[in-house]
């Protein structure tokens, strides 16, 4: 009966061992592919830098009326933030992501929600 429970003991102390090393191996690996993948995306600093293209305002001689407005191919205007509707920001999070206020920047359900259809199409829809 001795050799029984000693041999489950050891049983037990390998198979907490062997799940140690197996969490240890998945943090590092999934850290390796962090680090190998982070390296080539772009830093959030060069889009907040660049310059922004806006289009040239040629004004009469008491700089109050526009005569001309000059733009390349994109015709742009910095607007202050609170000049924007709130019915936009609305309407652009309804578009692009109903329960942005309800999760953490990362919807979770929406991520399984997409992993089930795609795995029900085979394919990514």
């Amino acid at each position: 009966m001795k050799k029984k429970n000693i041999k489950f003991k050891n049983i037990l102390s390998d198979l907490f061992y062997l799940t140690i090393v197996v969490v240890l191996f998945g943090i590092f690996l999934s850290l390796f592919t962090f680090v190998y993948f982070a390296k080539d995306l772009p830093r959030p600093e060069r889009y907040t830098d660049r310059p922004i293209v806006e289009p040239s305002k040629i004004y009469d001689r008491t700089g109050e009326n526009i005569l001309y407005t000059i733009y390349g191919e994109e015709k742009r205007e910095i607007i202050d933030i609170d000049s924007v509707s709130p019915y936009f920001v609305d309407a652009l999070l309804t578009a692009e992501d109903r329960n942005f206020y309800n999760h953490i920047g990362i919807d979770f359900q929406g991520i399984v929600r997409s992993a089930l259809l795609n795995l029900q199409a085979r394919r990514t829809v």
